[in-house]
């Protein structure tokens, strides 16, 4: 108790008629602006990363079984019930939309409308109303992107050939096949896969290939994806997880948001140096109460604890204000950057897939971002703080 009471005493001592030390005031300002900073940049690289598994996983196969139709019971018995969400018929494969301006390379997945999840990113884009149907003898019913029909000149109905590598019996040649194709409707994933990906019944896929269906599993964690797939891949099936053609990219962003929280960690480390000034100063100028404590037999470590409770106060004073005000901030983001859009005519999304800048606050990472900024803080009290007890109360006193 008497170690808090002195702590503050000294943190709200009068100096040049102001309430509030400056040197502590300074110290303040410092920690809480860096944390506010790493608080919204951690809330933007949240929301990009989380809107990019939204739109990426959302759309491709979490795990893919080429060539066989599972059974979900089976499935179930060597996977558990709690794994797998759903499973539906797909194919993927790869071709070359030919039309009379240029060709364009297209992975089509094959899906069945009828059996797709309800509201998936696939099963919407199937169900809009912007599509038509035309008899067979004007070919595949295909799905493309909104840009890719759009940058082709296609409308609805407009016909356009596919060319497809076929294997021969033995396997030895390949040799391309064209089949004729019609814009069946547009959609728009707003993401990358909307530059090349299309969509088709896969029952049509099927029959015009020749090939056997296969399975797509949505699982209940995509991060649980190569796990599953070593699984299947037990029982003598060909699998491909999203991790395959995915996981570099995500492991990239991941890297990205980690080094720009180290960054901006090493931004709060110099801030929290006004700490350690401040605690210099402070002792330099409480030596002779220092000393009269150490006379009325306050001890070595009393000493230490009453500048570090000063440091510390004054860090998680500064650490709670930069979360509030982080969060509040990361909430307006969005609007924000909105109006400079509309004011100045500059937008740093002007580009891309996104129409505004993607915020999601995780609690996680702002008990990680207060536990590592006290850390920091602390450890830069430490030091003065033990100068502190080493004050000898003759010396301060002579």
């Amino acid at each position: 108790m008497i170690i808090r009471y002195i702590a503050l005493r000294f943190l709200f001592a009068r100096s040049n008629n102001n309430f509030f030390s400056p040197i502590a005031l300074a110290s303040f300002l410092g920690i809480s602006i860096g944390v506010t900073i790493l608080t919204v940049v951690s809330s933007v690289m949240n929301g990009f990363d989380s809107q990019l598994k939204d739109r990426l996983l959302g759309v491709v196969p979490h795990v893919y079984v080429e060539g066989s139709e599972l059974d979900a019971t089976h499935v179930e018995s060597f996977l558990g019930t709690e794994a797998i969400k759903h499973i539906t018929p797909f194919m993927a494969v790869e071709g070359m939309m030919l039309t009379r301006a240029r060709n364009h390379f297209l992975e089509i997945y094959g899906f069945s409308k009828d059996m797709e999840l309800m509201g998936t990113k696939i099963h919407q884009a199937m169900g809009q109303k912007n599509q038509v149907s035309l008899p067979e003898e004007y070919g595949l019913r295909l799905l493309l992107s909104q840009s890719v029909a759009r940058g082709y000149g296609l409308d609805l109905g407009d016909p356009f050939y596919l060319l497809f590598p076929i294997m021969s019996e033995s396997g030895d040649t390949v040799r391309p096949k064209m089949y004729p194709a019609y814009l069946g409707g547009t959609f728009a994933f707003r993401s990358e896969l909307d530059s090349y990906v299309a969509l088709a019944e896969v029952g049509d896929i099927s029959n015009l290939l020749n090939r056997q269906i296969g399975s797509r599993l949505y699982l209940e964690n995509v991060l649980k994806a190569d796990e599953i797939a070593d699984l299947l891949q037990q029982e003598g099936l060909k699998v491909e997880a999203w991790t395959e053609r995915f996981g570099n990219f995500f492991r990239a962003v991941s890297i990205e948001k980690n080094l720009l929280l180290v960054v901006m960690l090493l931004v709060i480390a110099i801030s929290s140096t006004g700490i350690i000034s401040a605690l210099t100063i402070l002792i330099e100028d409480k030596r002779n109460e220092v000393a009269i404590l150490r006379t009325i037999g306050l001890r070595s470590s009393q000493i230490t604890s009453i500048f570090l409770f000063f440091g510390g106060f004054i860090s998680l004073l500064a650490v709670v204000s930069g979360l509030v005000i982080g969060v509040i901030l990361s909430l307006y983001v969005p609007n924000l950057m909105a109006w400079v859009s509309s004011t100045f005519g500059f937008s740093i999304v002007e580009g891309t897939y996104f129409s505004q800048i993607p915020i999601q606050i995780r609690f996680d990472d702002l008990a990680l971002i207060a536990t590592a900024s006290l850390a920091v803080s602390f450890i830069a009290g430490l030091v003065p703080s033990l100068r502190a007890a080493r004050i000898l109360p003759t010396d301060a006193l002579r």
